[in-house]
């Protein structure tokens, strides 16, 4: 059987046609690269969004033609977008977001995926959007085996293992179903770092602020 390697490439807005460029290689020049490379989704946020997490984004908001014509694109080569979803801070008053409800329509269409943190944004968009494929964020810092055991039981097609555990091939050979793991391979945070659940929060927090200073 022919190993494969699936990279999923951030970037929805500001790395699309780099992304892009990346796909019309892979299918014209398929030389340039190793077998068994294939890319599994465009993953990340439309700036920008009140439900986005892990880092801060302070651009452009797109506009309904550029959202739909960059789904349509990425889909039209059998990519799946992958709505990063991450803020840990949410609360029931953020889930009628017209902006985050729009993308979501707009990637309705069954072959679509959603990273999530929050259980309020997840149990919501369960119920509305049930098309989408669920992923569990390494953003949840999961580090106890029987914990993430039962993260991996839950309805996720893929859950992403606390970078910090990467390389802890014990920890992963307690694992039931390592199959289902994905890994980070470009955080920016140090090893270990003990700020890093605080620094998704304070990220969230910036975010909903920028996002109301933008109402005033």
């Amino acid at each position: 059987m022919e190993k494969k390697v699936r990279f999923h490439l951030p970037g929805l807005r500001y790395n699309f046609p780099l992304n892009m460029l990346l796909v019309s290689l892979l299918e014209t020049k398929p030389e340039f690269f190793r077998e068994g490379v294939e890319i599994g989704s465009f993953f990340g946020e439309f700036p920008t969004s009140k439900w986005a997490g892990g880092r801060f984004t302070n651009g452009d908001q797109c506009d309904a033609k550029f959202i739909r014509g960059v789904v349509k694109a990425i889909n039209s080569k059998g990519i799946p977008v992958r709505y990063t979803y991450t803020n840990p801070l949410l609360n029931e008053y953020d889930l009628d977001d017209d902006y985050c409800n729009f993308c979501m329509e707009v990637a309705d269409n069954g072959m679509n995926e959603l990273m999530i943190m929050s259980p309020i944004l997840e149990k919501y968009l369960r119920e509305k959007y049930p098309s989408y494929q669920f992923n569990s964020s390494t953003c949840k810092e999961i580090k106890d085996v029987d914990q993430l055991n039962a993260e991996i039981d839950r309805p996720y097609k893929y859950v992403v293992l606390d970078y910090n555990l990467n390389n802890n091939w014990d920890f992963i050979g307690n694992l039931e179903h390592p199959e289902k793991l994905e890994v980070l391979i470009n955080t920016l945070c140090q090893p270990g770092c003990k700020r890093r659940g605080e620094h998704y929060r304070q990220i969230a927090k910036d975010q909903k602020t920028v996002l109301l200073n933008r109402k005033l």
